[in-house]
C-alpha cells in the first residue's frame, strides 16, 4: 500500500526539446510549456543542448540523448515518475528528438537480432568458430552499419519512454532541404550542420542527410524488424 501511495505521488514527465533552426535554441524557451503543464500536476523538464556552430547534428543528438538519460536516471529525486515520462519536441528540437527516438530504436532491433542470431549459433554450432562468423555477418548487415552510425551511449531502453510528441518538425530532412534553403537556411549551412554528399558518381551518391532524418532511420527500423520476424519464423520451422 505504501508503494502505491508512492507511485500514485510521483508526477508524469515531460521532456522538452525547444526549436531553434539548429542555430538560437535556448531551453528558456521551454518555461511556457513548463508554466502551462505545471497546475496540472506534470514535471516539465527543458533540456539544453549546443548549437551550431559549436557543434554540428551529432554533437546535438548526443546532449539530448544524454538529458534523456539524465531524466531517467534523477527524475523522481525532484517527484517525476521515471515510468511515465514523454518525449515532446518543437520544430529543429522535434528533429533532433525524432532522430534520438528512432536510432535508439534501430539500436535496440539490431542489438536483439544479434542476440537471437548468436543464441541460434550456439545452440546449432559444433565449434566456437561458428559464433564469430554468425556474429561478423550480423555486423554487415545491421542497417545502422549501412547508415555508418554507431549506437548511441545512453544506457535507457526506447521502451522506457511513453512516447514522442513532434511538431512542426522536418522529419524528412531530405525532401526538406529546399524548403529550409527556401525560409533562410541556405543550404551550405545546412551542409555543415549535417554533411554533404559523398561519392564519385550519381550512382554511388549517398546523401548523409539520411543518416539525420528521422523518416529515414523509421525505415531502417522497418527493415531490421522485418529481419528479426524472419528470425522468429526460421525458430518455428526448426522446431
Amino acid at each position: 500500500n505504501n508503494n502505491n501511495n508512492n507511485n500514485s505521488n510521483k508526477k508524469p514527465v515531460v521532456i522538452f526539446l525547444t526549436g531553434g533552426a539548429w542555430i538560437i535554441g535556448y531551453r528558456m524557451w521551454g518555461t511556457l510549456l513548463a508554466r502551462a503543464l505545471s497546475p496540472f500536476g506534470i514535471l516539465c523538464i527543458v533540456p539544453d543542448y549546443r548549437n551550431f556552430p559549436r557543434v554540428n547534428i551529432e554533437g546535438m543528438v548526443r546532449d539530448v540523448d544524454a538529458a534523456i538519460q539524465w531524466v531517467m536516471d534523477h527524475a523522481e529525486e525532484y517527484g517525476g515518475d521515471r515510468d511515465r515520462v514523454v518525449l515532446v519536441g518543437q520544430s529543429a528540437g522535434a528533429h533532433i528528438g525524432g532522430v534520438v527516438v528512432a536510432r535508439k530504436g534501430l539500436d535496440w532491433l539490431c542489438c536483439e537480432r544479434r542476440r537471437r542470431r548468436m543464441e541460434c549459433s550456439r545452440m546449432n554450432a559444433k565449434g566456437s568458430m561458428a559464433v564469430v562468423v554468425e556474429d561478423n555477418n550480423m555486423e554487415n548487415e545491421s542497417g545502422a552499419v549501412e547508415m555508418m552510425m554507431s549506437p548511441l551511449r545512453s544506457t535507457y531502453s526506447p521502451q522506457q519512454l511513453c512516447g514522442f510528441i513532434s511538431t512542426s518538425s522536418p522529419a524528412n530532412l531530405v525532401t526538406m532541404r529546399p524548403v529550409l534553403h527556401h525560409h533562410g537556411l541556405s543550404a551550405s549551412v545546412q551542409n555543415s550542420i549535417f554533411g554533404e554528399m559523398v561519392g564519385d558518381d550519381d550512382d554511388d551518391d549517398f546523401d548523409v542527410f539520411e543518416k539525420w532524418s528521422p523518416y529515414h532511420i523509421m525505415i531502417e527500423c522497418h527493415t531490421e524488424y522485418v529481419k528479426l520476424l524472419e528470425l522468429d519464423d526460421d525458430d518455428d520451422d526448426d522446431d
